[in-house]
């Protein structure tokens, strides 16, 4: 078992994410055997050790289904109900942005600027 990580025996489903600029960071998602969410997870040496993130309190009740990072610091997850994260210190601290009421299913961005979502509408 990785230092940091819940025991893998409870663990349904991950999401992964690894950063384009250096491999050693890589992100993790994590639910139970239920969908139940379980934590984000980041490590900066590539997954020797790992250190869970604070989420707002609004996504610990969310079904995320995708992670993406551009870089070491910016980075986004998106799932559903209407949940969209992003963080901009290397998946430490995470912020709710504004969304639609879609279930999103996927993120990933062309530039630092311009990105796209692929959701399922209510």
């Amino acid at each position: 078992q990785a230092q940091g990580l819940p025991d893998p025996l409870l663990w349904g489903r991950g999401k992964v994410a690894i950063t384009p600029a250096n491999s050693q960071y890589i992100y993790l998602h994590l639910a139970d055997l239920d969908g139940n969410f379980m934590g984000l997870y980041r490590t900066t040496n590539g997954g020797l050790g790992w250190q869970p993130a604070v989420v707002p309190q609004s996504a610990a009740q969310a079904d995320l289904w995708s992670l993406f990072f551009h870089d070491n610091l910016h980075g986004w997850a998106v799932g559903g109900p209407a949940t969209v994260l992003r963080t901009d210190d290397g998946g430490q601290l995470w912020y709710t942005q504004a969304s639609t009421n879609a279930s999103w299913e996927y993120i990933s961005f062309g530039s630092d600027s311009v990105g796209w979502m692929v959701g399922i509408a209510p």
